[in-house]
């Protein structure tokens, strides 16, 4: 187990027997950097309110089972909405067709030539995929990316900001890994040819 991932960490605050700890207030602090669209931000200071309170009440008359059912009857109090929202986002399993078809998607995507990708680009590829799927099925024909996503007029329709911020960082990523793949060739070669001269000076002092 990853216990030195920082999102088990923070998770991990959630076990009732964690509670009144002040590693388990920080780490209950940083849930909603792993789950950005359950609190909003305009809710984070409530959040944090729910959470000093939290850490201060004792849940005398809660049976603790597994720590699902102990965080429904925290619930059933109705005194941490924000806190419960956040538990069950975190702690659910999700199950159903489309997440089970993701496996198939992704042994179209990660190829031994491609296993290098990162999480964002396989993400992004991943979106692409199941909405080209969802098109084909309300359109019951072949559609493309380039099709889905091109503009009927380029010259007076607006540029997504966000789209131009992904390409450019797209872009600088391609760079970095390109200069960092050709400063790792001309440190093999340089061990190479030191490795070759200093065998070729053994091959001279015998």
């Amino acid at each position: 187990m990853p216990f030195t991932n920082p999102f088990l960490k923070a998770v991990s605050s959630l076990d009732p027997c964690n509670r009144k700890t002040s590693v388990a207030l920080e780490l209950m602090k940083e849930l909603p950097l792993y789950a950005s669209n359950v609190v909003q931000d305009s809710e984070k200071e409530a959040y944090d309110l729910e959470i000093h309170n939290f850490q201060n009440v004792h849940f005398s008359d809660i049976v603790e089972e597994s720590v699902d059912l102990w965080w429904i009857d925290v619930e059933n109090t109705s005194k941490y909405p924000l806190l419960s929202r956040m538990t069950f986002a975190l702690l659910t399993c999700f199950h159903e067709p489309k997440v089970e078809s993701s496996f198939s998607i992704m042994n179209n995507v990660i190829t031994p030539g491609s296993n290098t990708l990162n999480v964002s680009t396989f993400n992004a590829m991943q979106c692409i995929k199941y909405e080209l799927r969802s098109q084909k099925k309300k359109k019951k024909k072949k559609i493309s990316a380039v099709c889905m996503f091109s503009k009927h007029d380029f010259l007076k329709e607006k540029v997504d900001p966000k789209l131009v911020r992904n390409v450019r960082n797209s872009r600088n990523v391609y760079f970095v890994k390109l200069k960092q793949n050709k400063s790792l060739r001309e440190e093999r070669i340089k061990e190479l040819n030191a490795s070759k001269e200093k065998a070729l000076t053994k091959k001279d002092v015998c």
